[in-house]
């Protein structure tokens, strides 16, 4: 299993189901770490793209929220990405991202 963490570097060691020293009955469950979440810069693409990152990256444990927000788009097309509070960079899970998608005007 992986899962993103904020202290616990990539394809580290996080967790395993038996205690150091204890005896494997039928299986071990071994938990690594993704490290940070990455996000890429989704200014211009459709909002959709951003949220199904986000979803991918919960399931893993990311906890990331959003809020959207509608707002005139200078010309970029309905539904667009126009700005994010983070972008190309690793994040804290739990981070709260603003998005501003464009309404069409």
């Amino acid at each position: 299993m992986h899962y993103y963490h904020n202290e616990v570097l990539a394809n580290q060691l996080i967790s395993q189901s038996i205690a150091v020293g204890g005896k494997v009955q039928d299986s071990l469950i071994l938990t690594y770490s993704l490290g940070k979440p990455f996000t890429g810069n989704f200014k211009g693409q459709p909002v959709s793209t951003l949220l199904d990152l986000i979803n991918e990256m919960n399931q893993k444990g990311a906890n990331i929220n959003y809020f959207i927000n509608y707002v005139n788009g200078n010309g970029a097309h309905e539904g667009n990405v126009v700005f994010t509070s983070v972008n190309s960079t690793f994040i804290n899970t739990g981070t709260t991202i603003n998005i501003d998608v464009s309404n069409g005007n």
